[in-house]
């Protein structure tokens, strides 16, 4: 690779001239982005982890989003008189903790991508000499700034290969949102089918509630045995566990 990269290297003692060529040497090398690591706020984040709702202006906002496309088909958002399951998809879209990863890491690839293919950062050389006989300056400094030009399609290649990455995250990031929703309709319906059962049970036990009063009627003028008028009552204890 090296033996098609050309390198310019020029090269100037102090003076007028060198002086702006090392001015703007250094503005270029102020100019490059640099990257300071942040430690993470954790009682920051558990603070807005708990005060995440189906009311957040983010859901709000992304079901906007989605209501736009013109396939979307869904209703208008609506989370004040309770969700429904096409509603509590878009609150697990945005809130899902795998989701937003996968997102995160597409918004990584997405960055890389947009940047890739640029030329190496121009490299800056400074040198100062002193002459140790006698002259009127003996001080001497020199500057030197190396370009490096690419011209082997090393760029192209290194674009496509971000441009790849990139797609591949978009396909995780689709997939990922298939499986957070399939999930939630999955326990959708083991919740509602728990809730159906719940309210028949408790249906059943309102109804053995008037059979238990009549049984103790029978009971007491000897019409029915005492021992199968319990029954009743023991099915009732049974149901209100269940």
């Amino acid at each position: 690779m090296s033996k098609n990269l050309l390198k310019n290297t020029g090269r100037a003692f102090c003076g007028p001239t060198t002086r702006i060529t090392l001015l703007a040497g250094l503005g270029l090398f102020t100019s490059c982005q640099t990257y300071a690591p942040q430690s993470l706020d954790l009682a920051e984040h558990r603070k807005a982890w708990q005060h995440r709702s189906p009311s957040s202006q983010k859901v709000s906002d992304f079901a906007r989003t989605l209501a736009t496309s013109p396939t979307s088909g869904r209703a208008k958002y609506q989370p004040s008189d309770g969700l429904s399951l096409a509603e509590g998809e878009l609150v697990a879209l945005v809130f899902s903790p795998e989701l937003r990863t996968v997102r995160l890491q597409a918004g990584l690839a997405q960055s890389l991508a947009d940047t890739a293919g640029l030329w190496d950062d121009p490299q800056l050389g400074a040198e100062v000499l002193k002459i140790t006989e006698s002259v009127p300056k003996p001080w001497i400094l020199g500057s030197s700034l190396s370009l490096t030009l690419p011209i082997s399609g090393r760029l192209k290649a290194e674009r496509a290969r971000a441009s790849a990455e990139f797609n591949a995250a978009l396909e995780r990031v689709a997939e990922k949102e298939w499986q957070v929703r399939h999930n939630l309709r999955e326990a959708w319906l083991q919740w509602s089918a728990e809730r159906l059962r719940q309210q028949e049970t408790q249906a059943f036990i309102t109804s053995l509630e008037s059979t238990i009063t009549a049984t103790a009627k029978l009971q007491q003028i000897g019409e029915l045995p005492k021992t199968e008028a319990n029954l009743f009552t023991i099915e009732k204890g049974g149901r209100q566990l269940e």
